[in-house]
C-alpha cells in the first residue's frame, strides 16, 4: 500500500495504517532528529512527538505533495521549537546561576540554624521569669492563652499581655537573625 492510502486510512482512524506509516518511517524521522539534538533521547522523544502529533490531528491534516515529504517537514519544525525552548532554559539557567549562592553547604547551613537556635534560647532565658515561663508555655507546650491564665492563676489578658511582651523584646534582640531566617528559609522553600 503506498504511503497516501495510507495516510486516507489513517485519517479514517485506521491503527494499522498508522502502525504501517510509523514502522516505515521512524528510523528517518529519527535520524533526522539525532543529527540536529545530538542526543539519542531528544531525538527519540522527538520522533514520537511527530507521530504523535500525525495521529493526535489526522482528521485536519492534509498533505500536499508526498508524506515524506510532509513528515520530514514536520519533524524538522519539532527539532526547530526544541532548539529554541532549550535555548530559553539555557538562558534561564544562566540567569539561575548568577542569582543562587555560589554553592549549598548542608553542614554549613546546619551550623547556622544550630546558631540561630543557640541565640534565640539565649533571648527567651533574658525574659523576665514571669513572661519567659508564659512564652514557653505558649510556644514549646501550644497552651492558649486561657490554658495558661487557668494552670498560673492569672487572667487570660495577663497571660496574652505576656506573649506579646516576649515577642515583643524577641524581635527587638533578634531583629538581624530574623533576616536570616527569612533568606535561609527563602532558599530551603526552592
Amino acid at each position: 500500500m503506498d504511503d497516501i492510502s495510507l495516510f486516507k486510512a489513517l485519517q479514517q482512524n485506521d491503527e494499522r495504517a498508522f502502525k504501517l506509516l510509523y514502522n516505515r518511517y521512524w528510523e528517518t524521522i529519527y535520524y533526522l532528529a539525532l543529527h540536529k539534538t545530538q542526543s539519542p533521547t531528544d531525538a527519540e522523544d522527538l520522533t514520537h512527538e511527530v507521530f504523535l502529533d500525525l495521529w493526535k490531528n489526522r482528521k485536519k491534516t492534509t498533505i500536499q505533495s508526498s508524506f515524506a515529504a510532509y513528515i520530514t517537514t514536520a519533524v524538522k519544525y519539532k527539532v526547530f521549537r526544541w532548539i529554541d525552548a532549550k535555548s530559553v532554559r539555557r538562558k534561564h539557567a544562566r540567569h539561575l546561576k548568577k542569582t543562587a549562592p555560589l554553592e549549598y553547604n548542608p553542614v554549613e547551613q546546619q551550623l547556622t540554624f544550630k546558631e540561630l537556635y543557640q541565640q534565640i534560647e539565649q533571648n527567651i532565658d533574658k525574659l523576665p521569669e514571669k513572661c519567659r515561663l508564659v512564652f514557653r508555655l505558649s510556644r514549646e507546650q501550644n497552651y492558649t492563652a486561657k490554658e495558661i491564665a487557668q494552670q498560673l492563676n492569672v487572667s487570660p489578658n495577663t497571660a496574652q499581655n505576656h506573649i506579646n511582651k516576649a515577642l515583643k523584646i524577641l524581635r527587638l534582640e533578634l531583629k538581624e537573625f530574623l533576616l536570616l531566617v527569612f533568606f535561609l528559609s527563602y532558599w530551603i522553600g526552592k
